[in-house]
């Protein structure tokens, strides 16, 4: 009686069996309608990670896509602050773009050399009036180009001490004016 008792559980385990794998295959090409999950990974036909969307340590969501040697290259990402960014990196893994906005909504770019240091910097004020600093190798800013909110165009030049050295500037009534200064900062209108 024993066996015929097991030979019973054994049997209607085989047909569960059966009829769950049936019923997996009939599902394949069903869609759902929400997959949740803390982190994706897409990877190549060699299985190699290509990209990824995953929440960072301090819950921010990021989606970085890596070259074919597993570089991160590009990252959409939310920072700590909330403030959205992209991140555009070289072969190396060094950022060298990054686009985004700061805590009062105002965008900005920044553009970084092959070290990292931040050479070039355009961003919009909360008035919208745009900027442009430009920074040397050491990380000085070295020139300044703003469109005034009235529309007057400026370029301020500054030496590797931090000196203003030069400023042209273009009225709105379209006359030019540049001044220039020495080292000692001692300033004379051409």
């Amino acid at each position: 009686m024993f066996h015929n008792d097991c030979r019973t559980v054994m049997f209607a385990a085989l047909v569960c069996l059966c009829a769950c794998g049936c019923e997996r295959k009939a599902e394949v090409g069903a869609v759902a309608d929400v997959v949740r999950a803390r982190r994706f990974e897409l990877v190549d036909a060699a299985g190699k990670k290509r990209a990824e969307l995953a929440l960072g340590a301090d819950g921010t969501a990021a989606l970085t896509l890596l070259d074919a040697a597993g570089k991160g290259r590009a990252a959409l990402a939310f920072l700590p602050d909330g403030q959205p960014a992209l991140t555009l990196a070289d072969a190396a893994g060094e950022a060298r773009a990054k686009l985004g906005g700061r805590a009062d909504g105002t965008p900005k770019l920044g553009l970084a050399d092959a070290a990292g240091k931040p050479r070039a910097l355009l961003m919009l004020d909360v008035d919208g009036k745009p900027s442009l600093p430009l920074y040397d190798a050491a990380g000085k800013p070295r020139a300044l180009v703003v469109l005034d909110a009235d529309g007057t165009p400026k370029l301020d030049l500054v030496d590797a001490a931090g000196n203003p050295r030069a400023l042209l500037v273009l009225d709105a009534d379209g006359t030019p004016s540049l001044v220039l200064a020495d080292a000692a900062g001692k300033a004379r209108k051409t």
